[in-house]
């Protein structure tokens, strides 16, 4: 049986870690972290693909990125019907992965695209800001997270951002074929976790083996408590395609 690439990716807080961690646990599956994180650091720690007892990190000096996830994650295992990792569609600004997700989607017409995708990218930023503040960006107890000091977010720049996580979703949802294609919304991983996680096994063609989540939301906070402008910025965008995350 011929080995199934895939790739996760979308925007970092839209549920990528969960589905990577998921997919990891399964013994016929091969899951790599961020390939090609921008801090060079990550790649050769967090992120380093570990085969053999030795860990591998992309160096744009010394090979080409579609070469290298070839060699080092999409080469033939025993046992392992499928291999991928995850990357966003950020990665592309390291050095020598410009360009990268619609290269691999060109060289390799039998790639899967797992889309990590969440509806209400207030959600997504308001994640963000708090994993920035406490430095907690995964955890595995269910146990809420601290109650945050307020804090007053701009406007134009929360603007840029919701277009920018736009644009990017967009960009993924346009890189394969549909039967290629899956999307995973976050609000569904949420509400019914092995349901959606059973989709994804069953896009890979591997069958589903499930468990508990491996990692547990944090910090229960209200947006309304944690931002000290939201009735301005609920004002800002009112009547705007963003007024629903409010």
């Amino acid at each position: 049986m011929a080995l199934v690439p895939f790739i996760v990716t979308g925007s970092a807080r839209s549920g990528s870690s969960l589905i990577l961690l998921t997919l990891g646990r399964h013994p016929a599956i091969l899951a790599a972290g961020e390939l090609f994180h921008p801090d060079p650091t990550q790649r050769e720690q967090n992120h380093a693909v570990r085969a053999g007892g030795s860990a591998q990190a992309f160096d744009p000096d010394a090979e080409d990125a579609v070469r290298f996830v070839e060699r080092t994650v999409w080469s033939p295992r025993r046992g392992i019907a499928a291999a991928g990792f995850k990357m966003f569609v950020y990665h592309e600004t390291t050095r020598g992965a410009d360009g990268l997700l619609s290269r691999l989607a060109r060289e390799h017409p039998d790639l899967r695209v797992i889309h990590a995708r969440r509806r209400n990218y207030l959600d997504m930023w308001v994640s963000l800001k708090k994993a920035e503040i406490t430095g907690l960006w995964a955890a595995t107890s269910r146990a809420s997270g601290p109650e945050l000091d307020p804090i007053a977010a701009d406007a134009p720049q929360l603007q840029n951002y919701f277009e920018a996580i736009e644009a990017a979703d967009d960009r993924v949802a346009s890189l394969v074929s549909p039967d290629r294609y899956l999307a995973v919304d976050y609000e569904r991983l949420s509400a019914n976790y092995e349901e959606a996680v059973s989709s994804v096994f069953d896009f890979l063609g591997v069958e589903a083996k499930l468990g508990p989540p491996p990692l547990a939301k944090q910090n229960r906070q209200p947006h309304s408590h944690f931002l000290a402008n939201y009735a301005q910025l609920a004002d800002h965008f009112a009547g705007s395609r963003f007024s629903w995350f409010f």
